[in-house]
């Protein structure tokens, strides 16, 4: 399946989006955005599935996307996606699932500051990549990398939102970085890789991810993976040391083939490990 020609979306938006019928955007963008992913999302709930994606990155609805259609179609997004979910798709023997394309929101803070203007959701069934007109070529194959191999990873292990444990959060969002390194190289690693290397406290993992690592829920795992100010949790903790933990454990291993690494169980990953 591959990538969907969301560029037709986005040129409907444009055409009915005006700058006076304010009264309009939003439900201008849900019906050409979101009722088509409803279905995929398995929900009718079109004002849910609207208010989650804005949150996760989807551009708000007062924005003219006239000029950043244009930049995406000069720049040939959905061909340079295409090609690379092919060679990944060949690489790790993963499955068919369809790629949506939109602009990323970034008034959004955390997507701007902290993901250098880029954002991915991936489920078992599909991909969705919000990007912005100046986001480069590597980030966006990096971008992609990434969240295929969530599907990939999602595919061997059969979690779900429900049964899925922080430690297998953690160790998948490693595995999937580790991935973009060998896929695309080191400069194309996120920023949170690297976000404590002068900075790591081991009393971290002591305190907020060592009690936790067998707690089941994806949702539940957001301050752990995250951070979060409120509790005093560090930003991109479970991310950052999912990253090592599995960077680590792969060291002490001659064979770094990612594929095999791809279907190893995290409890394996980890016991491999020695980073603390």
């Amino acid at each position: 399946m591959g990538v969907v020609r969301t560029n037709k979306w986005i040129e409907l938006y444009t055409k009915h989006w005006s700058k006076e019928r304010k009264n309009e955007w939003y439900m201008l963008q849900q019906q050409t955005f979101i009722h088509p992913l409803l279905q995929q999302f398995q929900t009718k709930d079109a004002n849910g599935l609207h208010q989650y994606l804005l949150e996760m990155g989807l551009c708000r609805p007062d924005v003219d996307l006239s000029e950043t259609l244009e930049t995406f179609r000069k720049k040939d997004w959905w061909r340079v996606i295409q090609e690379h979910f092919h060679l990944l798709k060949e690489k790790w023997s993963g499955p068919e699932v369809p790629i949506y394309l939109f602009p990323v929101e970034l008034r959004h803070e955390m997507i701007r500051t902290h993901l250098g203007g880029k954002m991915g959701l991936s489920l078992p069934n599909l991909i969705l990549l919000f990007i912005d007109s100046n986001t480069g070529v590597d980030d966006v194959r990096a971008l992609l990398t990434h969240e295929y191999h969530h599907v990939c990873r999602l595919e061997v292990t059969k979690e779900t939102e429900e049964t899925i444990t922080l430690l297998e959060s953690m160790v998948m969002e490693g595995l999937a970085e580790l991935a973009v390194e060998d896929v695309i190289g080191k400069h194309a690693l996120a920023g949170w890789t690297s976000h404590y290397n002068q900075l790591w406290k081991k009393e971290w993992v002591e305190r907020w991810i060592s009690p936790h690592l067998l707690l089941k829920g994806r949702e539940k795992h957001f301050h752990y993976l995250y951070g979060s100010v409120q509790l005093g949790i560090p930003k991109w903790l479970g991310y950052y040391y999912g990253f090592q933990v599995v960077q680590s454990a792969m060291k002490n291993e001659p064979n770094r083939d990612t594929v095999l690494w791809l279907r190893c169980p995290a409890k394996e990953i980890f016991d491999k490990s020695t980073y603390l």
